[in-house]
């Protein structure tokens, strides 16, 4: 009878120490590529847990709107971490999360601890010893960004001072408490400046700003455009959005292309000034008439095709290009533009990036497109209309033009 109770017993123990608890799943993900918000240990094994309580999704939510309505790229998993944590394994991410920390933490540890690991998911970080430093960096400014539209008055910049100099330890970051807070203090920046943006007030301190806004780029673009997405691995070695307003101002200058500046939604846009080109596509290169708008003669000859463009009008193409760097999502307005509107976009525009803009982290939910309009002149009355569809594509302009050597892709 004693050794029936002792079996039963030694059961009973192995049957509950071999299943998970209710609701408890075996997470089986690498974490060797991670960052943890608070110290650097993580329990070997990890295990997800269903819950009730949507705390986090709702949190997530509002800290891409506030990043402005950034997509989602990660899966979000309770688990038994100490806080939280952001992990990638091959090509997933994941943001793992404590029920225990978040209930404690207070309002402004919720958002920072949550903030950080999303900057670091939502810019598709590696988490690779030579790229810590930089990715660092570009969390906390994601994160100070968050924190100052989060705060509504329940905490302030000395708040987050304080807390950072006392809670500074992570398993990711590779600067100096000063160093960090500096980092994050200039997210709260950008985002204070966001925020006049969007109140329409506050320029004594940044009048280029304010020109800048001024001088909008219709969005979204108008239709009938072509258009050809350029790679992000064309720009990865540009740590904030001037180093890419420079590469491709620089593109276009070596083409002698006349560009400047234009505001869209959460970023900027590059006009250039119209010009007539050639019927395959090229430039026109040591011509004055690449600049005007009506259609040129035939060099002086005694053929009759000379002669011919002094008696009746020649047939024209016209294009402008414009490239549009922006993390917002766009499609095209129904209305078309006219020729005497896109001519007048290069003097509307600014002649460099307000140092706000210029200074933006780039990362990879910044999209870049060239957007050509093109605009025939016909033989009748030359009064150029815009040309739906196309006579070439957004490509095949920048290949023709010597562009898309000059980016370098």
């Amino acid at each position: 009878m004693r050794t029936n109770f002792i079996l039963g017993l030694f059961f009973l123990c192995f049957f509950f120490s071999t299943t998970t608890l209710n609701g408890q799943e075996y997470l089986d993900i690498n974490t060797k590529h991670r960052c943890i918000f608070h110290g650097n240990e993580m329990d070997e094994e990890l295990y997800s847990f269903d819950s009730e309580i949507d705390v986090m999704d709702k949190l997530v939510e509002r800290i891409l709107q506030y990043g402005g309505d950034l997509k989602q790229n990660f899966v979000i998993r309770q688990t038994n971490v100490t806080n939280v944590a952001a992990i990638v394994d091959g090509d997933k991410r994941y943001l793992l999360w404590s029920q225990d920390f978040i209930d404690k933490a207070n309002y402004l540890e919720a958002f920072a601890s949550v903030a950080h690991e999303v900057g670091h998911l939502i810019n598709e970080h590696t988490f690779k010893t030579e790229y810590a430093k930089k990715e660092s960096a570009e969390a906390d400014i994601f994160m100070g960004f968050i924190l100052a539209k989060a705060q509504k008055n329940k905490y302030s910049k000395q708040d987050i001072i304080t807390y950072f100099k006392r809670k500074s330890t992570s398993s990711c970051h590779r600067h100096s408490s000063s160093d960090r807070i500096d980092n994050i203090l200039k997210g709260f920046k950008q985002a204070e400046d966001h925020l006049k943006i969007q109140s329409g007030g506050g320029w004594d301190g940044d009048p280029s700003l304010k020109r800048f806004l001024n001088a909008s780029f219709p969005f979204p673009p108008p239709q009938c455009h072509t258009s050809h997405e350029l790679p992000y691995t064309a720009f990865s070695n540009c740590n904030n959005l001037g180093q890419v307003a420079k590469k491709i101002s620089t593109a276009l200058s070596e083409k002698d292309y006349p560009n400047r500046f234009m505001s869209v939604p959460n970023g900027f846009a590059i006009v250039t000034q119209m010009e007539q080109y050639k019927k395959d596509g090229s430039i026109l290169y040591n011509s004055q008439n690449r600049w005007t708008e009506m259609p040129p003669h035939e060099s002086f000859s005694l053929s009759w095709d000379y002669f011919k463009t002094l008696i009746y009008p020649r047939k024209g193409q016209l294009r402008l290009f414009v490239f549009i760097v922006t993390k917002q999502n766009y499609n095209s307005d129904e209305r078309k533009v006219s020729k005497e509107e896109a001519v007048a976009w290069l003097g509307q525009a600014v002649n460099r990036l307000p140092q706000s803009v210029a200074t933006e982290p780039f990362n990879g939910n910044y999209s870049i497109s060239a957007l050509v309009y093109e605009f025939e002149v016909p033989e009748s009355n030359y009064q150029a209309k815009q040309s739906c569809p196309t006579l070439f594509q957004a490509k095949d302009h920048l290949r023709l033009s010597g562009l898309l050597e000059n980016l370098q892709y």
